[in-house]
């Protein structure tokens, strides 16, 4: 009897191993793919880069609805970006450094081109293969105000493959989102990508002065690459991109002490931000068996006007006009090894940039100044 016993013990232990075995398979298993991922030349394999280093698909940014560079912050660790409520102060922290004026201490590049002014960060990222953070300063590689990282951007290779997309989308306060996005692989050698998104929004806030929405938003952004396989070891591409924003002041009101309440906006000075943007790049790679050239030749223009009211109340008070030109070139090479046993990198960097930008604080008559020389003064 006790034999018997003992079988049965046995078995009724197989049986709840087996039927726990079954409940595991059912669970959801991770799978890693194979998929394609685009890395920037200086970091070829970024498992081996000895930094930190944050890699977002495409994929990922369209499943979590990120449709421009200021929601990125959610998604990344140690990521900070600030939105004051326009595209022309765009100040981003990583790590905790960064700057909200002047030069930026984190450089930003769309395909290679570099961008060195915060007006010229927030931008559509519709059409983007994938986007990586690299956190930590990286002069080494990348030299000027790249102390607290690097954002690099990059738009799909229309050598890969042809593809066809149209999203239309509709939303409260007739947020309007159209986009296209086309890549045409003409032959084995030559490939063509073409991009265009438009969003429009009426805004949230109402100006209780102008009775306007005070934070309305049109914004046009379009996008040509065309990649060229010259030989097996060369490769050429020729990129350009056009951005026109338009938007309102900002939807700032006064806060009252006594209440410890933001009261409505309702201040009286026209407020805007406008903002051209054009870049273009010519890049050039060559790839051996033993060495790796990259050549990135890049010019960008941005040209922006911000007008805004600066007591934010509806007596004439302040207000102040910021003018931004900026035209910069740059060239920049880079020789690499590629070899699996060893490697080294060396390359040189130079831009020349021409920059005019013009603050002009208004005050009105009977107002005391705010500063003791102000730039200019308004009747």
């Amino acid at each position: 009897m006790k034999q018997y016993l003992g079988i049965i013990l046995l078995a009724g232990l197989l049986c709840t191993s087996a039927k726990a075995e079954e409940i595991d398979s059912v669970k959801v298993k991770k799978i890693d793919l194979n998929e394609l991922v685009v890395v920037g030349f200086k970091q070829d394999q970024t498992a081996k880069v000895p930094g930190s280093i944050s890699n977002l698909s495409g994929l990922l940014l369209r499943s979590n609805e990120r449709q421009s560079v200021a929601d990125l912050s959610s998604l990344v660790p140690n990521l900070f970006i600030l939105d004051y409520g326009s595209r022309q102060n765009t100040p981003i922290f990583i790590r905790g450094i960064g700057s909200k004026a002047l030069s930026p201490s984190v450089i930003f590049y769309v395909d290679g081109v570099p961008s060195f002014e915060n007006c010229a960060f927030d931008t559509d990222l519709d059409g983007v293969s994938n986007i990586e953070i690299l956190r930590g300063p990286q002069g080494t590689l990348y030299g000027r105000n790249a102390i607290g990282g690097i954002i690099n951007i990059y738009t799909p290779s229309p050598l890969k493959e042809s593809f066809h997309e149209f999203k239309l989308g509709y939303g409260s306060r007739n947020d309007i989102r159209v986009s296209t996005n086309n890549s045409f692989k003409l032959s084995n050698r030559f490939g063509m990508l073409v991009q265009a998104n438009y969003h429009h929004n009426d805004g949230f806030f109402e100006n209780q002065f102008t009775h306007k929405k005070t934070d309305k938003l049109n914004d046009i952004s379009s996008r040509i690459k065309m990649s060229w396989q010259m030989t097996p070891r060369w490769q050429a591409s020729i990129l350009g991109s056009y951005t026109y924003t338009d938007q309102n002041g900002y939807p700032y009101g006064i806060y009252d002490t006594t209440t410890k309440k933001t009261k409505d906006v309702n201040y009286n000075s026209p407020s805007f931000y406008i903002r051209t943007l054009a870049t273009s790049g010519l890049n050039f790679r060559y790839s051996g068996d033993n060495l790796k050239f990259n050549s990135q030749t890049s010019y960008q223009f941005v040209k922006d006007h911000q007008r805004m009211d600066q007591d934010f109340t509806p007596i004439k008070l302040y207000e102040i006009s910021h003018r931004l030109k900026q035209d910069l070139v740059s060239q920049e090479l880079t020789l690499k090894s590629n070899n699996s046993f060893y490697s080294w990198i060396v390359g040189a960097f130079g831009f020349v940039q021409k920059k005019n930008e013009k603050v002009s604080v208004g005050y009105f008559k009977g107002i005391p100044r705010v500063t003791s020389n102000p730039m200019e003064k308004y009747r």
